[in-house]
Order: structure tokens, then C-alpha cells, then sequence
């Protein structure tokens, strides 16, 4: 987000502690009896309800609809009797993609139809809920003629479904179908003077590439709106949600060597660990992509060892997850800037939030961690993203510390 020269041209960096009115959590919508949430894009809300199955949202920002059903399992033997019973009530022409998601069938369709003698066009997401609660079935709807225009927040919407404590830490059920697993590939990616060997779907830079791009065509809408804020937050914590996977097998290789640093055969401390991460990160080759997103995407960033600012402070934050240090990425959206912040001791400047004094970790300049540029200093020029976290830990490990 900022050229790395113009950076360090700013010479003098200062100690000090950041604090500031925070932003609640993402306002997210859950059914915790059922386990299941979706993160829907800003400016959603609720106008119809039925029985405790059926709820109607409306967008007061892009004319798009979303329909949320619940039915019992036992009423569709299969995901294509339960998707067929939808297209039957719709009469809509479609077409439909089969997948797994955590091990089950799930089925995606685009749609076309006509409902009070208007062209209708959407996306369906029919997928079982866990331990054969029950369907979700999530619509999203807008007239036919506008629905290529409309498509990124259509499609964002079903991408941001989650249905246990796991999906919260894997891509989203549209993008899996979409970019279904096509092998491993190896790439050499260098760590503190070694060259690591690390495991990456061949998918991997693609499909995060493509949640990138979609979520800022979706981000562009909010622009000069009073929810500009927190479309930036959801468009973070969609492309974090989306990379951590992607990173699983980086994430281990990295331990190896982290424990090689302590020499004690265990992982450091945390501020060793962020400390360790920062420096590496720090000589990674400034590179943006200013034909759209400005975002490059998480697997490359990793492999090719370049990015700039939020791309490899969100990078940086999706490992820490891995190592369970709480971490959150930082925006200074007039300055075009970001930065990494972390829950770990160590001197330096901290920025307060959700009750927590989070320390500096500037990726793009060369500078210990705790410091930052004089001219950035001011806390009233930046605001938060934290991510996902469930309400217990996974199988994973991920969720809250003990």
C-alpha cells in the first residue's frame, strides 16, 4: 500500500503506546444450537421470519436479497433431493456443482427464474449441518438483468457460511467448489538462510486470488458510505479466513525452524516468535498489483517472498494463528498503509483493542518490532481487523487460548 523507499525515507521512528475507542467484533449471524453463522456483507437486514426456519434479509445497499431455510434431514435423503425440491418451488433453470465440504455433500447452483413476473437470477448453497441437524439452504436473489453486476456480494454472501468451529479456519463452500483441490505442488520458499520445501495446492494462488478480487469489487460499493469501515474489516477477515489452510503446511515447516531458534527444543516465546517472523518478512521484495485489488494474494506472497503492507501483515497474522498468538492487522486508510499488531510482551509502540495493548509489527520497513514511523503515530489514523474465533477450540487446535 505504500512504496517501501517513500517509507524508510521516514527517518525518525518513536516508541509509543497506541490507544483508541475500538470497534465492536464482527456483528455476526449465528444459530448456535444448530452451529451454524454467516458473515454478510454490511448493510444487511432482516425484514421476514417464519417459524424459526425461514428468514428474509434485504441489502440496503445493492438490491440483493438473501434467503435463509432450515429443514429437517431426514425430510431429503440426499443434498440433490433437498437442492431439486428448491428448483421445483423456484421452476428455475440452473446450473448446479457437487462438492465435499469437511467430507460431506454439498451442492452450489446459479439460478434463473421468474417470481411475480420479474426475472429473477441468484445463487443457492444447500449443505448439511453437523451431526444431521438439519439443511441450510442460503439464497441469494436480484433481478436477472442486473445479476453480473451484483454477482461479488451474491456470491460473498455464500462464501461467508459457516457451519462448525473447522469451516471457520478453511475456504468457503463457494470458492471449494469453484477451485476444487488439484494436487500438491512443492516451492521453494527461503527462511532464515534456508530453503524450505513447502506443500501448496495447485489451486491455491488462484482461488485466493479470486476471493481477493471479488471481495474489493464488493468493497468499491462501499465507498463514501458510513459502513466503509466495516466493509474494510469483512474484507480482510474474508481473505484471512480463505488463506489460512492454504498456509497449513508453510505453518509447519516454519515450526520446525522456530524451535531450531530457541534450542531448547520447544517454540519460543511469543515475542520471539513474532520477532523471528517480522525480520523475515521485512526482506521480502515490495511488489503491489495496482490493476485492481492492490492485493497480491497469500500463497504467492509466501513463495515468491514479495507483497506490500496488508499483504504481508495478513500473511503474518495467518501464522501467528498457527502458532495460537493472538495478532490483529491494522489500517491506516488515508496513509495507504498497514501494519501487523500482536498480544506479546516486548517494548515499543501498542495499539489497544477489544481490552487488549497489541504491539507494533511494521512489515515493510526495516525496524525492530515495536516501532513505528513518527508521522503514523497518531492512533486516530487507524482501525482494527481481528479475525474469526470460535466459541471453543478445534480439532485444529485454533479457537480461544486457554
Amino acid at each position: 500500500m505504500m512504496n517501501r523507499k517513500k517509507f524508510q525515507h521516514l527517518l525518525c521512528f518513536i516508541l509509543l503506546s497506541f490507544c483508541i475507542g475500538h470497534p465492536l467484533r464482527a456483528e455476526l449471524i449465528s444459530n448456535p444450537s444448530l452451529g451454524y453463522t454467516l458473515d454478510l456483507p454490511e448493510g444487511f437486514r432482516q425484514v421476514n421470519s417464519r417459524d424459526n426456519s425461514r428468514y428474509l434479509y434485504q441489502n440496503t445497499i445493492i438490491p440483493v436479497g438473501l434467503q435463509v431455510a432450515l429443514y429437517p434431514y431426514q425430510q431429503f435423503g440426499t443434498v440433490t433431493a433437498a437442492a431439486e425440491h428448491i428448483f421445483s418451488q423456484l421452476k428455475a433453470q440452473k446450473k448446479a456443482i457437487q462438492f465435499l465440504m469437511q467430507g460431506n455433500p454439498a451442492l452450489v447452483a446459479n439460478l434463473q427464474f421468474t417470481q411475480q413476473n420479474q426475472k429473477q437470477a441468484g445463487w443457492l448453497l444447500v449443505q448439511p449441518l453437523a451431526e444431521q441437524k438439519g439443511w441450510l439452504v442460503v439464497l441469494t436473489t436480484t433481478q436477472a438483468a442486473k445479476a453480473q453486476e451484483y454477482e461479488p456480494m451474491m456470491i460473498s454472501c455464500l462464501d461467508a457460511v459457516f457451519i462448525s468451529r473447522q469451516s471457520f479456519f478453511e475456504p468457503g463452500p463457494m470458492i471449494q467448489a469453484v477451485y476444487p483441490k488439484e494436487g500438491t505442488v512443492k516451492k521453494e520458499v527461503l527462511f532464515n538462510g534456508k530453503k524450505l520445501s513447502v506443500h501448496f495446492d495447485r489451486s491455491d494462488s488462484e482461488a485466493n486470488q479470486a476471493v481477493i478480487d471479488r471481495e474489493f469489487a464488493l468493497l468499491t460499493r462501499y465507498l463514501n458510505s458510513p459502513l466503509q469501515q466495516k466493509a474494510w474489516q469483512r474484507y480482510y477477515r474474508m481473505i484471512y479466513r480463505d488463506s489460512i489452510a492454504r498456509c497449513r503446511h508453510l505453518a509447519l515447516m516454519l515450526e520446525k525452524e522456530l524451535i531450531e531458534v530457541d534450542k531448547k527444543g520447544k517454540m519460543p516465546a511469543a515475542e520471539t516468535v513474532a520477532a523471528v517472523l517480522l525480520d523475515w518478512m521485512q526482506d521480502f521484495t515490495y511488489a503491489r498489483d495496482e490493476s485492481g485489488a492492490d492485493f497480491l494474494n497469500i500463497p504467492a506472497v509466501c513463495s515468491d517472498r514479495s507483497g506490500d503492507c496488508d499483504s504481508r501483515a495478513l500473511l503474518m497474522s495467518v501464522l501467528l494463528q498457527y502458532f495460537n498468538i493472538d495478532s490483529i492487522l491494522m489500517i491506516a486508510p488515508e496513509q495507504k498503509h498497514a501494519v501487523a499488531a500482536v498480544d506479546c510482551t516486548g517494548d515499543g509502540a501498542r495499539f489497544t483493542h477489544n481490552g487488549k495493548r497489541y504491539l507494533i509489527a511494521e512489515t515493510t520497513a526495516k525496524v525492530a518490532l515495536g516501532k513505528i514511523a513518527q508521522d503514523l503515530a497518531d492512533p486516530r489514523l487507524w482501525f482494527a481487523v481481528d479475525w474469526y474465533v470460535p466459541p471453543e477450540r478445534d480439532e485444529y487446535g485454533f479457537g480461544k487460548k486457554e
